[in-house]
């Protein structure tokens, strides 16, 4: 890796006056200021129009890092880059206008310090720091940001939420990628196939569900799998209503073993993604720590967004927004899990519900206001949803029939039955019947799909 070295040029300026006469003025500062000639504005440089054609090649570049702390500190080291297929995200909308995530990055050009591209994002990491175990030791996590790739040296630059929800920088490096990166190394047997296709991947929202626990005889059980969860995205109300901004692509990728491993009960299996239940001691959370495995095998396919579905009938799942979600191939509530938990990796939506048992502790607080978009601290008499209330709607709204099918501010969200609020008496993002989305939870989910299709 070539390390690019900018030279500051220090400039000085020389002020000619006059020559002296046999009495040169004296007088006052003021006075003498007179004798000096004015002083020069900089020509004000107009702001730099940052396009994809200009600043980035049509590639997709992947940066691996490692993500180390504690409850209350991290770091990250940068551990090598790899190039991938064609960029499939947007070649227009360039700078993520949500205030969602642990974090964010962007990408400045070295040579006008132009932004040319951010996201926001949220990792295994800023999850682990909220258990019990964060407060014991230090632990770190495999990393990946992906972003189309600069024609020119750029400085990367990582941005953590802290306590009070600030974002402050935490990492910065020079990179040039004008050397020679080399490409994702491919993996064997893996196979893609495209479910639904509305366009071209850079005018559209580019799903890929990637199958874990799925052995080389079961390989046609993955393909039907697959399917029929792409058609359960079709006809959710939301996500159908704009199908013709998505295409849905499944990746299958070879198993030694079937199933998810399930920790507790002594089942470790060997399985290419990692896949395994008990994350953070959870009994349902379905995860990975194997980032860089799961990142090779969805290099073979474009993608914005991911989907791991694991091959198990044991209920479980998760979402880490701008991650990935993980859902159950063949249990009674798959569907639910399918679409709850894109709800959060893809949308950043937070859980309504607030009765679960869940392994993070003191992810909201109640006297600041979170940034997901479905649920609200009230302070102040402020909540994000306040335009979409009908007048004569009291507020707090009563969890009662009357109210059903109201957009209000019903309290009990965030895993607090106290101190958060949420639009809608039911949700997708609460309870497992067979609810669609709530207003709110809809038009920030539709906001989404805008953000990375045409």
């Amino acid at each position: 890796m070539r390390t690019v070295v900018m030279t500051l040029v220090s400039l000085s300026f020389v002020t000619c006056a006059p020559a002296p006469g046999p009495n040169p003025p004296q007088g006052t500062p003021v006075e003498r200021s007179r004798h000096s000639p004015p002083t020069r504005r900089a020509t004000p440089q107009p702001p730099v129009k940052v396009t994809f054609v200009r600043f980035f090649a049509n590639r997709t570049l992947r940066v691996n890092l490692s993500h180390r702390g504690t409850a209350k500190t991290e770091s990250y080291k940068m551990e090598g880059w790899v190039t991938e297929g064609s960029w499939a995200g947007s070649r227009k909308k360039l700078i993520d206008p949500f205030p969602y995530g642990a974090h964010k990055f962007e990408i400045r050009d070295v040579a006008t310090g132009a932004l040319l591209y951010t996201r926001g994002y949220a990792s295994l990491f800023s999850e682990w720091q909220t258990t019990r175990e964060a407060r014991k030791i230090s632990k770190s996590f495999s990393e990946s940001l992906r972003l189309p790739l600069p024609k020119a040296p750029f400085e990367l630059r990582i941005h953590s939420r802290t306590s009070r929800g600030k974002l402050r920088q935490v990492f910065a490096q020079r990179l040039d990628p004008r050397v020679k990166i080399r490409p994702s190394r491919p993996l064997r047997g893996t196979v893609t196939r495209v479910l639904h296709k509305s366009g071209p991947v850079h005018q559209k929202l580019d799903i890929l569900i990637l199958g874990d626990g799925y052995t080389r005889s079961e390989r046609e059980k993955f393909w039907r799998d697959a399917k029929r969860f792409a058609s359960v995205m079709l006809a959710d109300g939301t996500y159908g209503a704009y199908k013709n901004r998505l295409n849905i692509r499944a990746l299958y990728v070879p198993s030694v073993d079937s199933g998810v491993s399930e920790p507790r009960k002594g089942r470790v299996l060997n399985t290419p993604l990692g896949l395994s239940f008990n994350t953070f001691g959870s009994a349902r959370y379905m995860m990975t720590e194997k980032n860089l495995a799961l990142r090779r095998a969805a290099a073979h396919a474009p993608y914005d967004a991911l989907y791991l579905m694991g091959n198990t009938s044991r209920y479980g799942g998760g979402g880490i927004y701008n991650l990935y979600s993980t859902f159950p191939s063949d249990n009674e509530y798959d569907a639910y899990v399918f679409i709850h938990e894109f709800g959060h990796s893809f949308a950043g939506l937070a859980d309504e519900y607030y009765t679960s048992e869940t392994s993070t502790e003191n992810m909201y607080k109640s006297n600041q206001e979170p940034a997901d978009p479905n649920i609200t601290a009230y302070l102040k008499g402020r909540f994000k949803w306040k335009t979409l209330v009908r007048p004569g709607t009291p507020i707090p709204t009563p969890p009662t029939a009357q109210y059903k099918n109201v957009v209000g501010l019903f309290e009990g969200a965030g895993y607090k039955a106290k101190g958060l609020y949420r639009a809608q008496l039911d949700c997708k993002m609460k309870g497992k019947g067979h609810v669609g989305f709530c207003r709110v939870c809809a038009d920030a989910t539709a906001r989404m799909i805008k953000l990375y299709s045409e």
